[in-house]
């Protein structure tokens, strides 16, 4: 029963990150896991203030809102990763990989990411903004986590002010 607001936004802050997976996950972007075990929340008191920030891999955020044509860079390095891509989600290894990761490279150079065949992998249909598709999910109870919290913050700051001035 957390009393104080730094226990409200650790809670609240698992509860969204646990949204967060699930969403990611449902739309096919999970793989081994490694960006969803980096989602994680600092709980900051500044003063009166209490701010909690969210942390995640960086390339979260790319797949959350997808990258343009325009910032697509082609290098030997981006087929390697892709290569790397292909082998996790396809099962292609080697020469094979590689052919199969030049050409998702030429699909995302004419597409952007996500292509419109990556929707395959997604059981909701969509494949950028999970991050939104999580918060608005009814599911999930980070706002009521939230009020609840308050509450019972208030209603023992409330009892205690009572029994003082009794």
């Amino acid at each position: 029963m957390p009393l104080t607001e730094i226990e409200i936004l650790r809670d609240a802050t698992e509860e969204l990150n646990e949204a967060i997976r699930n969403e990611f996950s449902l739309q096919g972007h999970t793989l081994t896991g490694a960006a969803e075990r980096s989602l994680q929340a600092k709980i900051i008191r500044s003063g009166d203030r209490v701010d909690a920030i969210g942390e995640a891999v960086e390339y979260m955020q790319k797949l959350n809102d997808g990258v343009p044509t325009s910032e697509i860079k082609v290098t030997d390095q981006y087929v390697r990763e892709l290569a790397n891509y292909v082998t996790l989600r396809m099962g292609y290894t080697g020469k094979k990989a590689l052919k199969v990761a030049f050409l998702i490279a030429r699909k995302h150079m004419m597409e952007g990411m996500p292509t419109e065949a990556s929707s395959q992998y997604s059981k909701t249909g969509e494949r950028k903004g999970f991050f939104k598709a999580a918060d608005d999910d009814p599911s999930n109870k980070t706002e009521q986590l939230i009020d609840t919290g308050i509450d019972r913050m208030m209603d023992a700051v409330f009892s205690k002010q009572q029994s003082e001035t009794v």
